[in-house]
């Protein structure tokens, strides 16, 4: 019998955090809809991707320096950049 209770106390809790959980789904949904980007914002924009490259190009900048000079982390440079263009990296 008091089984029967607990359940009868949980299921009202239960029904809230199920209602959320709709309300949040169907907020990103009509976010979608609108057209807003959701999550988080990219680390690194086209114009650094593109500075990045240039300077992979030049013999004397290192990963380490160009990431510190962009303000990123090495792994998010190779993220962007998977491949150095000459191979040495």
């Amino acid at each position: 019998m008091a089984v029967e209770n607990e359940f009868r106390l949980d299921h009202p809790v239960v029904h809230l955090r199920r209602g959320r959980v709709d309300g949040t789904h169907e907020g990103l949904a009509a976010a979608r809809a609108r057209g807003q980007r959701l999550g988080r914002p990219p680390a690194m924009t086209g114009e650094q991707v593109r500075q990045a490259r240039a300077l992979l190009t030049r013999p004397d900048e290192s990963v380490s320096s160009i990431a510190r000079l962009l303000g990123i982390s090495r792994t998010t440079l190779y993220k962007y950049l998977p491949e150095p263009t000459d191979g040495t990296r």
